[in-house]
């Protein structure tokens, strides 16, 4: 992480300020506004069922601090950090932003709430077993896509009336159809535990 510690990032203690910070510093004032909308998305979502509004926000200001290493470190870095790479991580390295944010959120922001930690670490693919919060966090990041942009928005937002599962199996099943290139593996196990 030689390429984050050398930033003169000073942190003020406000996370919404300290990631826009970070983020237009290294000019991806784009990501800046799209994780302020992730965490208010993911706020609102919280309240709705009852998962933690706080854990939910930070969830969403820090879930995309990993896109900040190039995709071709991506890897090494991973591997630097003791951080399992997946076959299908290495074919599509983008995702690994997911496992790295983590690293980032701790390092960078002084984040050590694990369970934010976790539900950052999948809130691309998810996984097996997720939390509340987990879902909560995977959902926010997809629904703050423009709708016009997003076929799957009006379904997944339908499927919101039923409940934060239905809604996420919406989502994941949307994604599986659509039969992209690579199909991460907690992605699909993700799947497997949401049609129980």
């Amino acid at each position: 992480m030689k390429m984050m510690s050398s930033m003169n990032l000073r942190l003020s203690g406000n996370l919404e300020e300290d990631t826009t910070e970070f983020f237009t510093t290294l000019e991806y004032s784009d990501i800046a506004e799209h994780s302020k909308q992730v965490a208010r998305t993911a706020v609102e979502l919280a309240i709705r069922f009852g998962v933690d509004a706080e854990q939910a926000r930070m969830a969403g200001f820090l879930h995309d601090v990993g896109r900040m290493i190039p995709d071709d470190q991506k890897v090494e870095v991973c591997r630097q950090a003791n951080i399992s790479v997946l076959p299908e991580e290495i074919e599509y390295v983008g995702i690994l932003h997911q496992k790295l944010a983590p690293v980032i959120a701790r390092e960078m922001f002084g984040c050590n709430d694990e369970d934010v930690m976790r539900a950052i670490e999948c809130h691309t693919t998810l996984k097996a077993e997720a939390t509340d919060l987990e879902k909560v966090c995977y959902l926010a990041d997809k629904l703050s896509w423009p709708a016009s942009e997003s076929s799957f928005h009006d379904a997944v937002e339908h499927a919101l009336n039923t409940s934060l599962n239905a809604a996420v199996l919406c989502y994941v099943g949307w994604c599986l159809a659509s039969k992209p290139k690579v199909v991460h593996p907690w992605l699909r196990e993700a799947f497997e535990s949401l049609k129980g």
